[in-house]
């Protein structure tokens, strides 16, 4: 009875430090913009609702994000089976490559774009030497210009969907359809409908990742509903910033309920033998080969060594650091406070939480928190912390940035330890409980070696989101206080110089060095601790 009390205690307090980092900067948002001088005031809401403009500018961004979502889906599902198809000593270095556009910073690809596609950039100085007189390159400053520049970046999370549904996908399948006769229909009749849900549901967080996403659409001056509701909190008009977010909630809110209803309960259709796939003829690897080796170049080498040429001189990369080090020790630290808070309290989250319904709590409203825009998050956070006390301490220190970062990014987390939580047998824990080990000594002991290897997995996609993050920094940030990912994106509006290349191409690098890491450690720990699951 004393166990129980004391983990309902310690429940209880970590969801009142959830509620109050994740939930409660929305729910001041929101009671902000109806209450008024002492009055309940709806005007704001009114105003969007009957705005042409604001119905617009929304089309507009569901547009985009529908765009990006297909074509990076196509994309990304086309290199996962050209994975497949290599040799197996070349899968995962080609997958890895492949994977790093989404961990550099949306910005940071941006601007290497941007070099590589502008008016003068490298494509167009090529075209005119090559073919004198001609119409110089598309500019990348419009709509279409934006739809190219985010697929290229987040087509990797289709992609890594598709890997791992191929990788628990049971070969013997197949050779039933072989057996039967019926080899050539075996892909649309078998293999398709069991990855489809796979594929839809990264296609699925390629739509919300767009849809919210407000630095590329700025740096490139396409005005879309994530950069109007920017304005509204620059302005720190709490009625139009909330109103204008509720149409953007409500379309990513019928999309995750189309997904919960329609594709969430298929994947469990994998059957997850460890049977692999059949043995493949070396003739039918090149062109898969080549669409990878292609892709990579275009998505990866391409915007990455025009960054290195308008970098040079290399002595600017000395300038670098004697003019931002400070911005970049700030960001750092913000981005390793962010990554270790999240990696704990998601997994305490996870192992005490044994209630379907409060974990399913936790689940949406961190996904609320991720998917509305960082700036109309971060009016939030004014409203919360912005008061004399301890919450004005809070306020005016780096702590403000670091809180801001575990509520947007907490999902992550939350997600990637539920499903490390399922992949692990009920009888391990149970085991422990006929015992009598206390349940604290059944986390720290059972639970937390198990998930170690996820741990080390969601502190690196954490601290490189954290890392880029600007949507909240550009209006939290504390007098005196910058991150290198906010005075690279100021720069950035001034267009590509040798400063801003050098600081992301370092970004860049750093970012690869430590996914590398990452990799090499998940591998590590995962076989030591494969027995155990």
């Amino acid at each position: 009875m004393m166990t129980s009390c004391s983990r309902f205690i310690f429940l209880s307090l970590l969801f009142l430090v959830f509620a109050g980092v994740v939930v409660a900067p929305l729910v001041f948002l929101f009671a902000s913009s109806v209450w008024v001088e002492g009055r309940i005031d709806l005007s704001a809401y009114s105003n969007v609702l009957h705005s042409s403009r604001q119905w617009g500018l929304l089309f507009r961004s569901v547009g985009l994000a529908s765009g990006v979502s297909i074509l990076a889906t196509i994309l990304g599902a086309g290199a996962a089976f050209s994975i497949q198809r290599l040799p197996r000593a070349l899968q995962s270095p080609t997958t890895f490559a492949l994977t790093l556009p989404v961990l550099v910073p949306q910005h940071i690809m941006a601007i290497a774009w941007v070099d590589v596609l502008g008016r003068t950039g490298h494509l167009s100085r090529f075209v005119q030497i090559a073919m004198p007189g001609a119409p110089p390159a598309p500019s990348p400053f419009t709509f279409w210009g934006t739809l190219f520049i985010l697929t290229m970046t987040l087509f990797p999370v289709p992609m890594l969907a598709t890997v791992a549904a191929l990788g628990r996908f049971d070969a013997r399948l197949l050779e039933a359809a072989r057996v039967a006769g019926h080899a050539r229909g075996a892909f649309r009749a078998i293999v398709l409908p069991l990855l489809m849900p796979s594929v839809l549901t990264g296609s699925m967080i390629v739509f919300a990742l767009t849809i919210s996403t407000f630095a590329v659409p700025s740096l490139l001056q396409v005005n879309t509903y994530p950069v109007e509701i920017h304005a509204s909190c620059m302005s720190f008009d709490y009625g139009a910033a909330a109103a204008q977010s509720l149409p953007m909630i409500a379309v990513c809110a019928v999309g995750l309920m189309l997904w919960s209803a329609f594709v969430r309960p298929r994947h469990a259709w994998l059957s997850g033998a460890s049977r692999s796939a059949p043995r493949i003829d070396a003739r039918a690897r090149t062109f898969p080969a080549l669409f990878a080796i292609s892709l990579a170049l275009c998505a990866l080498a391409v915007p990455l060594s025009a960054l290195f040429v308008r970098s040079l001189p290399l002595r600017t990369y000395a300038s670098v650091w004697e003019t931002a080090h400070e911005e970049i020790v700030t960001g750092l630290i913000v981005a390793t406070c962010t990554a270790t808070i999240i990696a704990l309290f998601a997994f305490m989250l996870a192992a005490v939480a044994r209630h379907a319904s409060a974990r399913t709590f936790v689940r949406y409203a961190s996904l609320v928190a991720f998917v509305v825009p960082g700036p109309l998050f971060a009016l939030g956070m004014i409203a919360l912390w912005n008061r004399p006390g301890v919450a004005g301490l809070v306020y005016d220190s780096t702590a403000i940035l670091v809180l801001a970062g575990v509520a947007r990014f907490f999902s992550f987390g939350e997600i990637v330890f539920e499903a490390q939580r399922s992949r692990v047998s009920p009888r391990v824990y149970e085991s422990a409980r006929i015992a009598g080990v206390p349940w604290w000594r059944v986390i720290g002991g059972v639970a937390s070696p198990l998930a170690l290897p996820y741990a080390i997995a969601v502190w690196i996609v954490t601290f490189v989101l954290a890392l880029g993050e600007v949507d909240t920094t550009v209006l939290l940030s504390p007098p005196g206080v910058s991150t290198f990912a906010l005075r690279l994106f100021s720069l950035m509006h001034y267009g590509p110089d040798s400063f801003v290349a050098a600081l992301s191409l370092l970004t860049a690098i750093g970012v690869a060095v430590l996914a590398a890491c990452g990799v090499a450690g998940f591998k590590m720990l995962s076989r030591r601790t494969h027995a155990g699951a």
